[in-house]
């Protein structure tokens, strides 16, 4: 893909770049002044395209508490509500909206309006001016997969909605001037700062400055073990203590003047760049949700749906899961061969088990009885891991530009092209270079079970003294 690639990818659109000024040696002194465990943290620009960071003054070691912010700067929509002025109207627009991000986005807003007069003016002066988010795109024929475009479209049609509905009506006089575009900022500080406990929403002032980088744990995932959902690895890290502080220990260990990165979790690469605007380098998480193509026969249709081969599978650059390689293997079988197997319990209540090379195995045995099916060379399960990889192939194919091309665009247009669209095109590139690896990671094992199988069979005919020459093919209909 080019010397320049990786250097490409791993550049960050999340915000607008970070300097240092007054305010941010303000907000040093009132973070300084929440705990003294906080002595071992400061606050600083990152980068150009990372905001501000969170980097060590002292030596931490991983597990280390780095952070501690008092009651006072951590809220809920209940205690915005609660400690809203009910004089001026506060209290009754916020406790009025529709959500608890709503809620929130409004209670920022307020706040922000009140300039020096809000206890958290030392923080909302050093949150991001602006935002350069996939979210806040108007053209968005950069975004080439449906599921993230439809998820942009539907945020913003909400945030819309939300902010005709509630932000306009009842405001206080400060906010009667308010725009979408400042209601939709203070969203994005909600969608990239806020921490998410046990499905509450929580705005906790400086706990959203560190910047995201794999911690061990991250570096030893395996796709194999996923299991299909998020896990709760932040609240290790994250989480009130018995005083109400919000607490932060570090993932990981920091020398004096390095900065401390922290994991955002176990999030496929689509969550940094709707949400977060950026688009990691290395991300052993991430996997490409692929919509399963319908086939045009029926009984290879209710076959996969009484398998329960759901509907759209996530194919990571080194594993596809067994599902994926069931419904490529019923796409190569004739639909006889799948009406004997319908009736077989070892087809019926999918799960993890089907897909595997045992269940290949035992699928090839049932053929041989109920279809007399001829041998496979390297089995039925080559056959699947062949047509897997010329799914995915035609996937990179069907798409309206090559990663070639991709690459070509950011680097041409790396220094004119907003971060938000060349955060877009970095994402479809990495996306398409996955389906790639993961087509040549099917290939080679297709190409290993037909060669197991032939050395196998050779060996056999070897030991009853008979030498037959092995022809290999790759035609499913006369394997």
């Amino acid at each position: 893909m080019g010397r320049g690639f990786f250097a490409i990818i791993a550049t960050s659109a999340c915000c607008a770049f970070a300097t240092e000024t007054d305010d941010l040696a303000a907000f040093r002194v009132l973070l300084r002044g929440w705990h003294r465990e906080n002595a071992k943290v400061d606050v600083r620009p990152a980068g150009r395209g990372h905001g501000l960071g969170v980097f060590a003054t002292a030596e931490v070691a991983r597990g280390e508490v780095i952070l501690r912010v008092p009651p006072r700067y951590c809220l809920s929509c209940a205690a915005a509500v609660a400690r809203a002025d009910g004089s001026s109207g506060e209290r009754a627009w916020l406790a009025g909206m529709a959500s608890e991000k709503d809620c929130l986005a409004a209670w920022l807003l307020v706040e922000k309006a009140k300039r020096d007069r809000s206890d958290w003016a030392a923080w909302l002066r050093v949150l991001p001016a602006r935002f350069d988010s996939p979210l806040l795109l108007d053209d968005l024929k950069h975004v080439q997969h449906p599921v993230h475009r439809s998820t942009i479209v539907k945020w913003q049609e909400t945030s819309e909605s939300s902010y005709k509905r509630f932000a306009l009506r009842g405001a206080p006089a400060a906010l009667a001037a308010l725009s979408l575009q400042e209601w939709r900022w203070a969203h994005l500080v909600l969608s990239t700062r806020a921490w998410h406990i046990k499905g509450k929403v929580y705005l906790v002032a400086g706990a959203g400055m560190f910047n995201h980088d794999l911690d061990a744990a991250d570096k030893q995932f395996r796709p194999e073990s996923a299991s299909g959902g998020r896990s709760d690895k932040f609240l290790e890290t994250h989480y009130f203590d018995a005083e109400g502080f919000a607490v932060v220990r570090s993932d990981r260990s920091a020398g004096p003047g390095e900065q401390i990165f922290e994991s955002y979790g176990d999030n496929p690469s689509h969550i940094y760049f709707v949400h977060h605007g950026f688009v990691p380098a290395v991300n052993p998480y991430d996997c490409f949700d692929l919509h399963l193509p319908r086939l045009p026969s029926a009984e290879k249709t209710g076959f996969l749906t009484e398998t329960r081969v759901p509907a759209t599978v996530c194919i990571y650059a080194s594993y596809a899961p067994p599902p994926f390689l069931l419904y490529a293997a019923v796409s190569a079988l004739k639909d006889s061969e799948l009406h004997c197997l319908r009736d077989q319990a070892v087809v019926r209540g999918g799960g993890r088990a089907v897909g595997t090379r045992g269940f290949f195995e035992q699928v090839n045995r049932r053929l041989a009885k109920c279809a007399k099916r001829k041998k496979v060379l390297g089995g039925l399960e080559a056959v699947a891991l062949r047509e897997a990889a010329a799914v995915l192939k035609r996937e990179v194919a069907d798409a309206p530009t090559t990663p070639a091309h991709d690459e070509r665009l950011l680097q041409r247009h790396e220094e004119d092209w907003p971060p938000a669209v060349l955060a877009a095109v970095r994402y479809r590139l990495q996306q398409k270079i996955l389906l790639v690896s993961a087509a040549d990671m099917l290939e080679e094992r297709a190409a290993g079970r037909a060669v197991a199988a032939r050395r196998k069979k050779e060996a056999k005919r070897a030991s009853q003294g008979r030498e037959q020459p092995v022809h290999a093919s790759n035609r499913v209909d006369e394997l």
